[in-house]
């Protein structure tokens, strides 16, 4: 795949932890993606309206309302509800990119949090 190609992919990665997020995006930027942070709800509803992203990272606690709750909640606000999600949450489990439900694919993983994993699914997810 070309660089140009990956360039135009956008993530848009939304979790609390300042340290986590920072650390994903700088690593999909290292791979020629277009990567935004979102800290909280505001940020998350905010960046995916106006931005348009091609693939979420979300984390499941963002304050009062859950990662999902807050999906669901712009899903219904005009967010293209196919775009794929990767849930970073606090699971038993990790679950790699999933069949396709409620028209989006998605994929779980739980803490501590593996980004080479995380990568490698998104680049599934972006490629489908």
């Amino acid at each position: 795949m070309s660089q140009r190609v990956r360039l135009q992919k956008k993530i848009l990665i939304v979790h609390p932890d300042r340290r986590l997020s920072l650390l994903l995006c700088l690593r999909f930027q290292r791979r020629g993606y277009a990567a935004a942070v979102a800290y909280h709800e505001e940020g998350f509803r905010r960046h995916v309206l106006e931005e348009r992203p091609d693939l979420i990272l979300l984390g499941m606690d963002l304050g009062e309302r859950s990662g999902a709750e807050v999906y669901d909640w712009l899903a219904t606000m005009g967010l293209d509800n196919t775009i794929p999600v990767i849930y970073l949450s606090g699971l038993r489990e990790n679950r790699p990119v999933q069949p396709a439900r409620l028209g989006r694919q998605f994929s779980l993983y739980k803490r501590p949090f593996d980004s080479r994993a995380i990568t490698r699914d998104a680049e599934v997810l972006l490629r489908a």
